[in-house]
């Protein structure tokens, strides 16, 4: 919007004591639009929600805003978007201060980049059931979900997720709506379940079931569950009840470039698309169990298991060894052996040995040498008498002859 022709609100202060300043529009819906304002108490930018001049008129759509912001402000979620504050203008127009996310909405982040992976897809999606489980146990219906309305905070630990727009959000507890509007449908039909088109008046969470499971189909493979464009404005009305309504969902490994995903992701969600309630998960506590089952499993599979450890020399060539030299042997004392060499030591196998190989000194190679007693000396008699290699004694002297 350009600076010549602002919005007639930008620039104005509202709430009490004038608290909340209009710097500029960020969007709007159906009911209102939404402001980057600052809370000039704090010094803190907020978002303001202002409903429409065009609706101010309508009593029934004050009282659904009014309701909106009751909704929003009780749920005690870290996924839904946090509600302030809230009031009237001195003209009459109702608005509630939330706070403000910076970041992008999952809408944006698939018309970027058209699907995203299963992890990605998994971990928004557990949060966003956290967000809604909180909704369901209060009786609270989103009626709305799709991914404009999935706000994705950049963080150092990826998304975090933040459901926003609860502006047509049915309370379960109500007998029956005062408000005219819900005769005729509300919600997106994109993304809407069988039942909420059929004006089924005791809608539950499992139709926020359907909704997750178009969703989910969606970020997985970048296409619908019908074969419909991605352009919503090419696709009648009347084409998206039939579908919703009577058409099965095409396989979700059917679609290109998805063959890789589990049959079991497959199965989950269809069971999502179920078009009865009944044959749903019952609760999005239940399909956050199912899908992080899948995902892990899937994780499992994929990962690569240890070799076991080897054996001998059967050694992973893709992991490198390094075989140490052993330390030399000690040099065993010089014992001197009488047959000769060392006495003491012993005489190490050659390789294979030949057992027919006869050592020098006796015994086959690879026995262990034990040393010979001293050899007998041959009977050879010296000119002194005796043996050789044996002591002589000393002859006593002859007796002279008388």
């Amino acid at each position: 919007m350009s600076s010549a022709n602002p919005h007639p609100w930008i620039g104005r202060c509202l709430g009490d004591n004038l608290r909340y300043r209009l710097d500029r529009r960020l969007g709007g819906g159906g009911m209102g639009d939404v402001f980057l304002a600052t809370d000039t108490k704090i010094g803190q930018q907020v978002a303001l929600k202002l409903l429409k001049d065009t609706l101010v008129e309508s009593t029934e759509m004050r009282e659904r805003f009014d309701r909106e912001i009751k909704i929003s402000a009780s749920l005690p979620s870290d996924h839904i978007v946090r509600v302030s504050d809230s009031g009237v203008t001195p003209e009459g127009y109702p608005f509630y201060v939330m706070e403000y996310l910076q970041g992008q909405s999952l809408g944006d982040l698939l018309r970027r980049e058209s699907r995203i992976s299963l992890d990605r897809t998994a971990k928004i999606m557990s949060q966003i059931c956290n967000g809604l489980s909180a909704a369901h146990q209060k009786s609270v219906v989103h009626r709305d979900l799709k991914p404009d309305n999935i706000f994705l905070l950049s963080t150092d630990l990826g998304d975090w997720v933040k459901i926003v727009d609860f502006g047509i959000a049915k309370i379960r507890t109500e007998h029956s709506e005062q408000l005219t509007l819900t005769r005729a449908f509300l919600g997106t039909l994109r993304y809407s379940s069988p039942e909420q088109m059929m004006g089924d008046p005791k809608l539950d969470g499992r139709a926020d079931i359907y909704s997750l499971g178009v969703m989910m189909y969606e970020m997985l493979s970048g296409a619908d569950p019908f074969g419909f464009s991605l352009e919503t404005n090419r696709v009648s009305e009347a084409a998206w009840i039939g579908a919703h309504t009577h058409e099965p969902p095409k396989s979700l490994r059917a679609q290109s470039g998805c063959e890789h995903l589990p049959p079991e992701l497959d199965e989950l969600v269809c069971k999502c698309l179920a078009k009865k309630p009944w044959q749903r998960f019952d609760s999005v506590a239940e399909l956050d169990t199912a899908l992080k089952s899948i995902v892990n499993s899937s994780s499992n599979r994929t990962t690569v298991q240890p070799r076991p450890e080897p054996a001998g020399d059967d050694l992973d060539p893709t992991i490198k060894h390094v075989r140490l030299p052993l330390p030399p042997d000690p040099d065993p004392a010089p014992i001197i052996n009488p047959i000769g060499g060392q006495g003491g030591t012993t005489v190490q196998p050659h390789p294979d040995p030949d057992p027919t190989l006869i050592n020098p000194i006796g015994g086959h190679i690879g026995t262990t040498v034990q040393p010979r007693p001293d050899p007998i000396p041959d009977p050879i008699v010296n000119q002194g008498g005796g043996h050789i290699g044996t002591t002589v004694q000393p002859r006593p002297d002859p007796i002279p002859d008388p």
